[in-house]
């Protein structure tokens, strides 16, 4: 008898293993209300596809504000250690925003104006969206990477 239950005791024990809860993704909206996130990438590509890179046109005091994506659906940007005009707010609600098309796509709403942005990207250490603009004859497509700070 005490063969046969020595015997059993892997099977025993297999079962138990298999039994322990998968470890559960985190959604999409998740991921984007967990972190801050600062840009590190912005370009525009014109009607022909030629893209340039735009960063380079932000100054130092935009480039460190940290964004954040509330659970509440507010976008929220903190101004960082540089502000570029020292009666700015430290933190203030830049508009709201909302994940759409079975979250391919972030919907981003400042004042009257709404982007909608494909996401390219999205995982806990990187989001890449872009979003098209089209000015009189002129169509633009922006893409913006941004990296989560910890």
């Amino acid at each position: 008898m005490k063969n046969v239950l020595f015997l059993m005791l892997p099977l025993v024990l297999f079962f138990l293993a298999s039994c322990e809860k998968d470890a559960i993704e985190p959604t999409k909206t998740d991921i984007l209300t967990n972190a801050a996130w600062k840009i590190t990438s912005m370009t525009i590509a014109d009607t022909d596809g030629i893209e340039f890179e735009i960063i380079g046109d932000l100054e130092s005091c935009e480039l460190d504000n940290l964004h954040y994506f509330k659970s509440t659906g507010s976008f929220v940007i903190n101004e960082n250690t540089l502000k570029c005009e020292d009666e700015d707010p430290q933190e203030y609600a830049a508009g709201s925003w909302a994940l759409s098309q079975n979250d391919t796509r972030l919907v981003i709403a400042v004042d009257d104006e709404s982007k909608v942005c494909d996401i390219l990207q999205l995982d806990a250490n990187k989001i890449k969206f872009k979003y098209v603009e089209t000015d009189e004859e002129l169509t633009s497509t922006y893409s913006i990477t941004m990296t989560a700070v910890k």
